[in-house]
């Protein structure tokens, strides 16, 4: 994995998943559901939270959402 990823032509600025950047330091990686849904929960709220802020609503005003995301399926 660090090999491939050495060689993907991604920056420093790149931000990789929790357990990508354990892989690359040389830890084992954590494929648990807790890690997971705690990787899952850490994206899709600052996604939510940059949304929001730029179109200038609160959380409230918002009545429904539909997401679609293949990050954290754990059915």
């Amino acid at each position: 994995m660090k090999r491939i990823l050495g060689r993907s032509g991604t920056g420093q600025a790149t931000a990789w998943p929790p357990g990508i950047v354990q892989c690359l330091r040389g830890l084992p990686t954590d494929n648990s559901i807790e890690a997971s849904r705690a990787e899952a929960e850490a994206v899709i709220t600052d996604i939510v939270a940059k949304a929001l802020k730029k179109a200038q609503i609160k959380p409230g005003d918002v009545d429904i959402l539909v997401v679609n995301c293949s990050l954290f399926s754990p059915t």
